[in-house]
């Protein structure tokens, strides 16, 4: 498709852990205002913030962000949906927050809702 993310992680990123800061080095992405973003912020990090089955944020288990937007308290982004980039919704049931479903948000700017949408894209994700 046209619309992609592509960085380089450390490590693996979609495991069983949570790990709210992993370094990505090498990002590039189709959609101006991540790059945007993550370019003021001069890096961008990877945001895994769920865990089976006993850490379930509820807004956002995962997200591409800035390196210098940090709040985690909601998942992957704070209460009242602080933080940018680009995030997939949260699980259900929730266990902190609201109980918000998951789906690709995509780029969401500070207020904007990061969770609870219906992706109208298919998410591919390439791993290698």
């Amino acid at each position: 498709g046209s619309t992609f993310a592509r960085m380089t992680v450390p490590r693996d990123i979609f495991v069983n852990a949570v790990d709210t800061a992993v370094p990505v080095t090498h990002f590039v992405t189709s959609d101006a205002k991540i790059i945007g973003w993550v370019n003021g912020a001069a890096s961008a990090i990877f945001c895994r913030a769920s865990k089976s089955v006993d850490q379930r944020p509820g807004d956002t288990s995962w997200a591409i962000k800035p390196a210098n937007d940090l709040d985690t308290t909601c998942g992957c982004s704070g209460g009242g949906w602080t933080d940018r980039g680009g995030f997939y919704g949260g699980v259900v049931p929730a266990t902190s927050c609201s109980s918000w479903g998951g789906a690709w948000a995509g780029a969401k700017d500070n207020t904007e809702p990061k969770g609870g949408l219906e992706s109208n894209v298919d998410l591919t994700l390439w791993v290698r």
